[in-house]
């Protein structure tokens, strides 16, 4: 019974002392292995925090890249609208005999440069071509076409499927385990400025959508009557004055809706590690030609 009991106790000594026993011969004493657990356990606490930074910044990018995704697609739509008509209005001009050539903007005070009924018909199929190449007309396309301009996405059709991507490239926001409070933080601040990025972008859309939306209105209207003339005269000289305003405004529009379509909202940069931002000059000057140009045709 005696050794029985003093077994029971060495064991019982051995079990309480067992992680002391294992430090010591590691040559770690039980205040510093204390200490390493303590330790672990803020590490872990802290990573907790850094994949919650960056869970919650990559949520509010999310949100605010759909919300601009969305507000871009509806500017798309109408300037797809307006690339669509280039073709009956091609199709028009050239059924006009002894149709002057409109060289010259002189009876406009705006100012834009002179474009054929072939080009603007060509820039149609083009666009046309594009984003079915891209995947066809979707949200990401209609986003593209606006972000990038028709022009950029007839150069390269992928433009269009990209949409917003472009603009975070640089700046790497990925799905991945953040275990660096700091990095996190950073991450945090990155998408700050992304998402202010985006709200500048959405109301330089949505004001610019109003702008080609009454000049495309106007056009429609134009290009509705030029064909009403048609379906009972052809010939040039045998057009009223009225007909003919009618015929010099439509065109004059058509242009503008064209420089309007081929214009970027957004202002790729050169450096991955530089945000795009948003084209504030040329859709200023636009928006005052279109300002112009509607009191004209009024």
């Amino acid at each position: 019974m005696i050794i029985a009991t003093i077994i029971k106790k060495l064991l019982s000594w051995l079990k309480e002392h067992t992680i002391g026993v294992i430090l010591a011969a590691l040559g770690i004493g039980v205040a510093a292995g204390t200490k390493g657990a303590v330790d672990a356990h803020k590490a872990k606490k802290i990573n907790r925090q850094a994949l919650d930074i960056q869970q919650a910044a990559l949520e509010r990018h999310e949100q605010a890249y759909q919300e601009t995704q969305s507000v871009l697609a509806m500017l798309g739509d109408v300037e797809k609208d307006a690339i669509d008509s280039f073709v009956p209005f091609a199709d028009a001009m050239e059924r006009i005999q002894g149709r002057p050539k409109f060289k010259s903007n002189v009876f406009s005070a705006v100012k834009l440069p002179n474009y054929e009924p072939e080009e603007i018909k060509k820039l149609s199929t083009d666009v046309q071509m594009a984003i079915v190449g891209a995947g066809g007309v979707g949200v990401g396309a209609l986003a593209g076409l606006a972000a990038f301009g028709a022009g950029a996405i007839v150069a390269a059709p992928a433009l269009a499927g990209a949409g917003l991507v472009l603009c975070i490239k640089g700046f790497g926001l990925k799905r991945k385990a953040i275990e660096n409070k700091k990095q996190a933080k950073q991450m945090e601040k990155s998408v700050e400025e992304i998402v202010a990025f985006y709200a500048e972008l959405r109301t330089a859309a949505d004001s610019f959508r109003g702008s080609v939306t009454a000049v495309y209105s106007r056009y429609a209207e134009g290009l509705r009557r030029v064909e009403d003339t048609l379906a009972t005269k052809t010939i040039w000289k045998q057009f009223s004055r009225e007909e003919k305003k009618n015929v010099e405004n439509t065109v004059l529009l058509a242009r503008l809706l064209y420089e309007m379509t081929q214009t970027k909202i957004v202002v790729r940069q050169e450096k991955e590690d530089k945000l795009e931002t948003v084209n504030t000059a040329e859709i200023a000057k636009l928006q005052k030609q279109a300002t112009k140009l509607l009191g004209e045709t009024a």
